[in-house]
């Protein structure tokens, strides 16, 4: 089956604390984002990325070095959230992958795996060491059952360590008829993609947890966080030439 890829990296990153948006933030001097493009062309021959903070100056990097890419611009103002950043998307392909632009680690094989799984929506998730603000994911009889925002878990839910890592594999069509549905309605009144898990479930559809290494599908965030992937990713190549 193939599989259509958008990478979602239309936010400010002000946490990064830095004139360059996040994800022309350098590991070992290749911008994250070409990171992982350079794994999604490995997987996919229509790859899209959502840009918006800076978009003329992430654009201009992504197609000099991989000019097959589209470039969509989400409307940050009017549609904001994860699932705001798919509107006008036009996937080619019978399914979708979507990934963020700031995981550089994440390894080709692991999304092989992750695509492995026929079920129509597939959600990588992972152990946390420490949940910190990552949203909870509530599996029940080998299915999830839903995603709780943290910002909308209650006390019982923040005790949950196992953690959306923010990748999906969907069916195309079943995203098509979902993503209109979703909503604002939750504390930051942004439009959540955790909430297709939800619309899915009420459509009877098998949503499949598929668990990862937390380590390689770290978000990024800050200069602190930066540095510990940056550590991560020379002794990756430390040791595969040892």
């Amino acid at each position: 089956m193939k599989t259509s890829i958008l990478i979602l990296a239309a936010g400010l990153g002000t946490r990064m604390k830095s004139q360059k948006p996040k994800v022309l933030q350098e590991l070992c001097q290749k911008s994250m984002i070409l990171h992982i493009l350079k794994k999604a062309f490995a997987l996919s021959d229509d790859v899209s990325v959502v840009l918006s903070h800076q978009k003329e100056r992430v654009e201009k990097e992504i197609l000099e070095y991989f000019p097959k890419t589209q470039i969509l611009e989400q409307d940050l103002q009017n549609y904001p959230g994860t699932a705001g950043a798919l509107r006008g998307f036009e996937p080619k392909n019978e399914r979708v992958l979507i990934l963020c632009g700031d995981m550089p680690l994440v390894e080709q094989t692991s999304l092989e795996a992750l695509l492995g799984n026929n079920a129509k929506l597939n959600l990588a998730v992972f152990k946390a060491r420490d949940p910190k603000s990552y949203g909870r994911v509530v599996i029940k009889n080998d299915s999830v059952e839903k995603i709780v925002e943290f910002k909308d878990a209650n006390t019982q839910e923040k005790e949950i360590n196992t953690c959306n890592a923010g990748v999906y594999v969907i069916d195309s069509r079943l995203l098509k008829e979902l993503l209109p549905l979703i909503d604002n309605n939750n504390a930051a009144k942004e439009y959540y993609l955790t909430d297709i898990v939800k619309l899915a479930k009420e459509k009877d559809v098998m949503i499949k947890a598929v668990f990862v290494d937390e380590d390689e599908f770290m978000g990024i965030n800050d200069k602190f966080e930066l540095s510990i992937a940056e550590n991560f990713m020379q002794e990756k190549i430390k040791k595969y030439w040892m």
